[in-house]
């Protein structure tokens, strides 16, 4: 096991050092081509509540509270670069870190499948997309041979596309596919390894493959497709870019390009959560209950973008999770967003702890209790 992981790692320093397998960053639009929304509409700057944070023995384990004296000194020594608390729209907590301010970009890697997932239900609640079901042939000619026609929507929403890919135990692939100059020609023969519908396995070129089905449905740039139905919904208050796979071939990388702010990643959640980016009755009933879903790892249930955890019913909560401990945490429940965004997860569990902070945000501290928590640890 451990020479594994000295051969892992000496081979991830290899990668890094050569330009065409380079480890990904949060700050990749920095050096990568990208494009930059050209959003209309007035800035919305968020109002902050008059509360604080509930008392940390509420939602941090104690092994954190023994370890870090403050919240700011656990963020500053995790590698945290933002972390924001919003509650009914209103910020609760909002600092930044580790050389990030207020307003800076950074890139959400995964966070990012969150807005196509989005726009695929829009598209369908619009009638642009027949249904959940319908076949990606419909939209990609190619994928009308053999059993590649079997692939729908769905599949692709649930990464259940049954293609070659794994992007957590196929490391080489994965970093190809993200370094690719022309993302496209990945798409074109991609080859099945899988029944459609019959096995999850993690992998980005699903939801490539997604927004480019969603692109010739609506006969738009997924860009201003995505600029018209959300990103002028939000008030945006900071420059949004999406990094492309190259400047020639100028694809966006939609599985994990995008590059946006910490306070208008809030925003995004918040309008999500509220039921303000889609109609709620579509949202729910259209595509399969996640509750019900058969994809499945050690990080939860995955569904259409979303993470869900299978620890606890007590609360609607799900998440965007991106490369490097980028999170989107929501809880319909009480419309509670917890963003944290992070050069790397800096060795914290994040998602039991953002979870019990999301659901105590808000409480009457008179009618909470102040005793230790015992934090489920999943993940």
């Amino acid at each position: 096991m451990r020479m594994s992981f000295i051969f892992l790692l000496v081979l991830m320093m290899a990668f890094q050092s050569c330009k065409s397998m380079r480890i990904p960053t949060i700050y990749d639009a920095r050096k990568l081509d990208s494009q930059e929304l050209s959003v209309k509409g007035q800035k919305k700057i968020l109002k902050k509540s008059s509360k604080k944070l509930p008392n940390e023995t509420l939602w941090m384990p104690k092994k954190y509270r023994d370890k870090y004296k403050t919240i700011d000194d656990l963020m500053k020594s995790s590698n945290t670069t933002a972390f924001v608390v919003l509650k009914d729209g209103k910020i609760y907590y909002e600092k930044y870190f580790n050389g990030v301010e207020a307003g800076d970009l950074t890139q959400v890697f995964s966070v990012s499948k969150t807005i196509v997932t989005s726009l695929l239900k829009i598209a369908i609640q619009e009638g642009r997309i027949k249904s959940i079901n319908q076949p990606v042939s419909d939209f990609i000619p190619t994928f009308k041979e053999g059993k590649l026609s079997k692939i729908t929507l769905l599949h692709l929403s649930q990464m259940q596309s049954g293609l070659s890919y794994d992007e957590y135990k196929r490391v080489v692939q994965t970093l190809h596919f993200y370094n690719s100059k022309d993302v496209s020609s990945r798409l074109i023969h991609p080859k099945l390894k899988h029944t459609p519908g019959t096995v999850f396995k993690y992998k980005s070129i699903d939801t490539q493959l997604l927004g480019e089905c969603i692109e010739k449905a609506v006969g738009k740039d997924f860009l201003e497709y995505a600029n018209e139905k959300i990103f002028s919904k939000l008030g945006l208050q900071d420059p949004v870019v999406w990094t492309l796979d190259s400047k020639e071939a100028g694809h966006l990388k939609l599985y994990g390009g995008l590059n946006i702010s910490a306070r208008d990643l809030a925003k995004f959640g918040s309008l999500f959560a509220s039921n303000q980016i889609l109609d709620p009755n579509i949202n729910s009933t259209i595509l399969k209950p996640c509750e019900e879903s058969d994809c499945r790892s050690g990080e939860g249930v995955y569904c259409n973008g979303w993470w869900y955890d299978e620890w606890s019913d007590d609360a609607h909560v799900f998440y965007g999770a991106g490369f490097k401990g980028q999170i989107m945490m929501i809880n319909t429940t009480n419309n509670t967003v917890v963003i944290r965004l992070g050069k790397n997860k800096g060795g914290v569990k994040w998602y039991d702890m953002m979870k019990n902070l999301s659901m105590q945000v808000g409480q009457d501290i008179s009618t909470s209790t102040t005793a230790d928590i015992t934090v489920p640890t999943t993940h």
